[in-house]
């Protein structure tokens, strides 16, 4: 992860664009990015004139801090704090996700901004350390699949199959799942984000299973759709039309791209082999210490592809009577795509 003093360079620039002088960071998520610190909801970012100040209480008072980043301790008046540090600048940035009432205790004293997805930004691409705990992710989560995929039969609930799932990466050393697993079997596979249920596996289904770890705070999603016994013409159609959707995406990818074009590239072969409208959500979305962040796959995402970008790809089809999605967390590299999962 890069020094506060680089991350401040970012984000003094993206300011400065905005002609805003004070910033204030209240995500839990992007603290955490900034700092390397979990602290819980009892602490805030604030950026003044490019340079990082740390707010919080007393309990984090003797924790070990990145360089460049000034300790403040508020005990109760966070503006009157804040007010301390920008002396008689009255206009503070703040991200759009603050509570209300935080603002509305903010706007006694200053002239407040919104905005969104600055720290986001920043995040998106990732640095080698951070791409490193990827990769053990998405290690861990190959693994599994590897397991599952040899113990599936009939009979098995898709809560057993979930939870031998869990316990195996528990035993080895996940912090927790990145999401609540899917588990589908035959037609529970149809609803793209199905929940677990006792429905016993069947032979001739085809079984959905989209799992993900929290390792090292950073996450990794996976999904595979597999055969349970002898399947139909249709189901083996449909599996080999979203593996196919996935692989031409896959092979667009490098820098400079049009993310948006990864979407069309993948739902217009999904549309040509007449499923377009069973095709029901985004192509894939970033993937980092949140399991949904930037970028996003979708039609109408703005920008193009840089290296360092993590973010996952999985067209899928979805009808009454079965489903099929296949997703991999790839890392855009300077020439191409390396496939995490």
């Amino acid at each position: 992860m890069k020094t506060i003093r680089q991350n401040s360079n970012k984000i003094a620039k993206i300011l400065a664009k905005k002609r805003l002088q004070a910033f204030l960071v209240s995500k839990q998520v992007n603290i955490t990015y900034l700092t390397g610190h979990d602290f819980r909801g009892h602490a805030f970012v604030l950026y003044f004139k490019g340079k990082p100040y740390l707010l919080t209480d007393r309990r984090y008072e003797n924790e070990k801090l990145p360089g460049g980043l000034e300790l403040v301790i508020v005990k109760r008046d966070l503006a009157k704090k804040i007010k301390g540090i920008l002396g008689r600048t009255k206009r503070l940035a703040v991200e759009d996700s603050l509570t209300l009432a935080r603002s509305r205790n903010l706007e006694k004293k200053f002239t407040i901004k919104a905005l969104k997805g600055v720290i986001e930004e920043v995040r998106m691409i990732k640095e080698v350390d951070e791409i490193e705990k990827l990769e053990a992710a998405c290690r861990l989560t190959k693994q599994v699949f590897q397991m599952i995929e040899k113990k599936l039969k009939p009979g098995l609930t898709e809560k057993k199959v979930a939870w031998e799932m869990e316990k195996f990466v528990r035993e080895r050393g996940a912090d927790e799942l990145a999401f609540g697993p899917i588990v589908a079997g035959g037609e529970n596979g149809g609803k793209a984000h199905a929940e677990l249920t006792d429905r016993k596996l069947r032979d001739g289904d085809l079984v959905t299973i989209d799992f993900g770890v929290k390792l090292g705070a950073y996450h990794s999603d996976m999904t595979r759709t597999f055969k349970l016994g002898k399947v139909s013409k249709k189901q083996a159609d449909i599996l080999k039309t979203v593996k196919e959707a996935q692989k031409a995406a896959l092979a667009k990818i490098k820098p400079g791209v049009d993310i948006k074009s990864l979407d069309q590239t993948a739902r217009d072969l999904i549309t040509k082999a007449g499923y377009g409208e069973y095709f029901s959500h985004a192509s894939g979305h970033g993937v980092g210490l949140e399991i949904h962040e930037k970028p996003s796959l979708t039609s109408k995402a703005e920008g193009k592809l840089r290296p360092g970008m993590v973010f996952t790809v999985e067209p899928g089809i979805y009808l009454e009577d079965m489903g099929v999605r296949w997703e991999d967390t790839v890392l855009v590299t300077k020439v191409g795509c390396k496939i995490l999962t």
